[in-house]
C-alpha cells in the first residue's frame, strides 16, 4: 500500500522542479559574476556553490522520473537520444568560445 502511493505520488508532473533547477542555475550563474558593489555580494549568491549539487540532484530526479517507469528503455538508445539532444549545443558553443580566444 505505501509503496503504490509512493509510485502515484512520484508519476505525478512536480511544478515545483523545473522553479528549483531555474533558481539554482541562474543562483550559479550570478556566483560566478563577482560586480562590485551590487547583488552578486550578498551573502546568499556567495554561497550558492551548494547549488551545483542541489541542481544535479534535481536533474537526476527529472531523469529518473521521466525515464524510471518506461517499458522497454535500453541504454544504448537512452544515450543516443541524449548525445543527439546535448552534443549540438556543445559544439556550437565550443565553436564560438574558440572563436572567441582567437579574435580576442
Amino acid at each position: 500500500m505505501i509503496v503504490k502511493s509512493i509510485v502515484i505520488l512520484i508519476k505525478k508532473r512536480s511544478r515545483s522542479h523545473p522553479a528549483f533547477r531555474g533558481l539554482c542555475a541562474v543562483s550559479v550563474v550570478i556566483y560566478h559574476i563577482l560586480i562590485k558593489d551590487s547583488f552578486s555580494e550578498w551573502s546568499f549568491f556567495r554561497n550558492s556553490d551548494k547549488f551545483v549539487e542541489f541542481f544535479f540532484v534535481l536533474s537526476g530526479f527529472v531523469l529518473a522520473h521521466g525515464y524510471g517507469f518506461r517499458k522497454g528503455v535500453r541504454f544504448v538508445s537512452f544515450m543516443k537520444g541524449r548525445i543527439i539532444r546535448l552534443y549540438p549545443l556543445h559544439l556550437c558553443m565550443l565553436i564560438v568560445f574558440i572563436i572567441l580566444e582567437v579574435y580576442l
